[in-house]
């Protein structure tokens, strides 16, 4: 049973870690036009707002010992 729950609970962080960026590459992907994509470069920007939004989400679950 203790086995199960680290898997539980490592599941459970991965997909928080993961969610935010799944939801801006699916916005990213549909088929209408947002402005903020016009510029090429902004790809960049959003890339590192996923890598940002990863590590926050990671460091909390640290400091709170979730992990």
């Amino acid at each position: 049973a203790r086995q199960a729950n680290e898997v539980m609970k490592v599941l459970t962080i991965l997909s928080a870690v993961l969610l935010p960026s799944v939801v801006l590459a699916g916005i990213m992907e549909m088929n209408f036009q947002v402005s903020i994509f016009d510029n090429g470069d902004n790809f960049w920007l959003v890339l590192a707002g996923m890598v940002g939004t990863g590590a926050t989400i990671v460091g909390i679950a640290r400091l709170r010992g979730w992990i």
